[in-house]
């Protein structure tokens, strides 16, 4: 070959541009083939019963859940009537009040409220929505309070 020395181009980057050739084409006929052999059955996702599988935990299926519906109708079906007073279903589940304080909600905007317009009577959330409730001509607080069902209804 050319030796570097006299200006030519070296023998060893002469080899490296046919091998790069050589590869390029053999990766072009590998990738041929790949795609000549690719069928559905050998991609795990699509293969069939796998979906099934996935529903089972340790050889038990797994049960699909119930709505509200479907679990108001078996307690029916199973008990009918003669259920005793105390005993609890889904329609009449027992609980205590709540200890923890209703929330309250801004009249105007339905962001948690707290503070109320002591002469309007409405829940406003900020400076704002207290400037824009003094601004309100008067008696269109009553159509914000008849939202929440607290108006004032006068006989």
């Amino acid at each position: 070959g050319i030796n570097a020395e006299y200006g030519g181009e070296p023998a060893s980057s002469m080899k490296k541009a046919v091998m790069g050739k050589r590869k390029a084409e053999a990766a072009a006929e590998a990738e041929e083939e790949d795609l000549q052999t690719f069928d559905d059955s050998s991609v795990t996702f699509k293969q069939q019963g796998l979906a099934h599988q996935a529903q089972k935990t340790d050889g038990k299926k797994r049960r699909a859940p119930k709505n509200l519906r479907q679990l108001l109708l078996a307690d029916r079906e199973l008990f009918g009537s003669a259920l005793p007073g105390d005993f609890s279903t889904y329609e009449n589940v027992v609980a205590p009040p709540s200890l923890i304080p209703a929330k309250k909600y801004c009249d105007v905007t339905g962001l948690e409220a707290n503070y109320t317009d002591p002469r309007t009577g409405l829940r406003y959330w900020d400076k704002k929505v207290y400037q824009m409730i003094r601004a309100m001509p008067e008696g269109n607080e009553q159509q914000y309070l008849a939202l929440r069902k607290a108006a004032v209804v006068l006989r």
